[in-house]
């Protein structure tokens, strides 16, 4: 089953809460290509759910509120 932006984003997000990672990480981590990588972590950077720390990227607490109303909202709708 294919995974949604949502889902993609939710993972992205988790992934880079603990501490900072690389787009090459995060492509590796959550299975994306490094296009699609850059550009959902872009997408998220710029709506500030990421922060650049060097050449890595960490989730920042908007982004992990965030998280929380998806882990939220998807518990809801699929449980």
């Amino acid at each position: 089953m294919r995974r949604s932006k949502l889902e993609i984003i939710a993972e992205i997000l988790n992934y880079c809460s603990s501490s900072p990672k690389s787009i090459s990480e995060i492509a590796k981590a959550c299975n994306l290509n490094h296009d699609r990588a850059m550009n959902l972590v872009y997408f998220l950077y710029e709506r500030d759910f990421l922060e650049l720390n060097g050449t890595k990227f960490v989730t920042t607490n908007k982004g992990k509120d965030i998280l929380s109303k998806i882990i939220y909202i998807y518990e809801k709708v699929f449980s």
